[in-house]
């Protein structure tokens, strides 16, 4: 299999500033003249609202004239409903609201839309409902465990608390906490299938003595039908079971799996605060 890069954001993905470019458009009723106005509003320049309008012209969005295309007004209508369903998922998993404009940017601008209407899909309704949706999704796994392999995964772990304009900080610390190599492995004894991470040290800069210090990935956990559930941990190896986690079809054969897992790791004689990211992989 082929290595590819799967940390960087891809290009074709709108930021939400972008977004918020296009909502203003609308208001406007598509003016000529409304670049400005639309830097205006949003703090930037204008220079950057219409070299966006281009890409979206490009892209079969807008008119010459700025006027939305069908395409446009559709694409546009799914990423405004899914920026309210999104706000709501991040508020109903305890992201504080001083969070939510960061945690949405960091999400939107690095991560595809139908992964994300999945991913709030999947958590919308009852109790009932999500833990009927939970035993479908694991009955797919099942189904679909005979064609799987041995193989070697990519992933990355995106920040759920912070934002930067870099957008390499849009990465969780827990991402420089495990090897890039990953793999999906068969355990033949329970006949499971499970992710496996390699956790590896990782410098840290302390605050209080402003040292470097080397940390390491003390647990990983996630959602075992309501419940906050530890991996198993051995040798370095981390094993997240392939049952809870959610899948998709990507945009070619491969296939997409997240989860949200909640980390600890210790730094020194530190023992740091657990966070939350978002595990993507791709096989």
């Amino acid at each position: 299999m082929e290595k590819k890069d799967n940390t960087r954001r891809s290009s074709a993905l709108p930021t939400l500033l972008q977004l918020r470019f296009l909502i203003e458009l609308e208001k406007l009723k598509s003016r000529w003249g409304s670049a400005s106005m639309i830097a205006e509003c949003c703090g930037t320049t204008q220079a950057t609202v219409s070299r966006y309008f281009k890409v979206c012209i490009n892209n079969g969005y807008l008119k010459e004239d700025f006027q939305f295309t069908e395409t446009g007004k559709l694409w546009l209508a799914e990423y405004k409903s899914l920026i309210v369903k999104l706000t709501n998922y991040l508020r109903a998993i305890g992201i504080p609201e001083q969070e939510l404009e960061n945690n949405l940017r960091v999400m939107i601008g690095n991560v595809e839309m139908h992964t994300l209407k999945k991913m709030v899909d999947d958590n919308a309704g009852t109790p009932v409902q999500r833990a009927m949706r939970t035993k479908k999704m694991v009955r797919f796994a099942q189904e679909e465990q005979e064609a799987l392999e041995d193989c070697q995964v990519y992933f990355k772990l995106l920040c759920m608390e912070n934002y930067a304009s870099d957008m390499e900080k849009c990465f969780s610390m827990a991402n420089l906490g495990f090897e890039r190599e990953a793999y999906l492995r068969h355990d033949k004894e329970q006949d499971k299938w499970y992710l496996e991470l390699t956790a590896r040290d990782m410098a840290a800069h302390s605050r209080v003595s402003g040292e470097n210090m080397i940390g390491h990935v003390a647990t990983l956990k996630y959602d075992r039908e309501g419940v906050l559930t530890a991996a198993e941990m051995e040798n370095e190896k981390v094993k997240v079971p392939l049952e809870y986690c959610h899948f998709r079809r990507g945009s070619g054969l491969e296939r997409v799996g997240y989860l949200a897992a909640t980390f600890t790791c210790n730094v020194g004689n530190s023992h740091m605060p657990e966070s939350t990211a978002l595990l993507f992989f791709t096989f």
